[in-house]
């Protein structure tokens, strides 16, 4: 069960866990990106573009694509689940939206991490899309660290 909206059940169980990467959650109106690590910073780009744009599956350890709902203008952000600033909303518009969210470094050896740096890459890159289905799709998987929080939250 999760909490949607104030005072408001819904018995909808949370989407399954994407490639250990991607926890959509809220009926798809908001998102949790998995890190490997809980104890020291990552490093986070974000990029809104006007259709998909291309990756490199080279530079990725795990890449996952799923479907957000926004309902409100100016709405998406990303954010420290503990706090901290979050970023300038990456959309304009209500609608649905694809994010990918591409990992890099998230099997890091706790020995090898300096606080002041960040142990592991994040790319969001969100578009809109306009045929209202739901799409999600695990692109590559191959950290030891995705395989832990899929078997975990999928």
């Amino acid at each position: 069960m999760k909490i949607s909206g104030e005072g408001e059940t819904s018995t909808e169980e949370w989407a399954p866990a994407l490639g250990g990467l991607i926890l959509p959650v809220t009926d798809r109106r908001m998102l949790f990106i998995l890190t490997a690590i809980d104890t020291a910073s990552v490093h986070v780009t974000c990029i809104q573009a006007d259709e998909e744009p291309p990756i490199n599956l080279e530079d990725w350890d795990d890449v996952a694509v799923t479907t957000l709902r926004a309902e409100f203008d100016n709405t998406l952000y990303v954010a420290g689940l503990f706090g901290g600033d979050a970023s300038e909303s990456l959309i304009s518009d209500t609608g649905d939206y694809r994010i990918r969210v591409s990992g890099a470094r998230r099997d890091g050896q706790l020995d090898d991490i300096i606080e002041e740096e960040a142990s592991e890459y994040y790319l969001v890159e969100i578009w809109p899309v306009t045929d209202g289905t739901i799409f999600d799709e695990v692109v590559k998987m191959t950290s030891k660290s995705a395989a832990y929080l899929q078997e975990n939250f999928g």
